[in-house]
């Protein structure tokens, strides 16, 4: 895996929202998420995907 997004999806396959950034590097994006949910910009239910092409994948 070298792409990963902030997101947040359902229990099926819907999105309920997305930070738009693609982040190359694991620790980074879970820093960004990190700093994020600090800043009250993201809540509990966003996490860290990695991406396989279109497809988010669970980590």
């Amino acid at each position: 895996m070298n792409m990963f997004v902030i997101a947040a999806k359902s229990e099926g396959k819907y999105l309920y929202g997305y930070h738009p950034h693609i982040y190359s590097n694991l620790k980074q994006a879970e820093n960004a998420l990190k700093t994020m949910r600090k800043n009250g910009k993201l809540t509990e239910r966003d996490k860290v995907y990695g991406l396989d092409g279109l497809m988010l994948v669970d980590l």
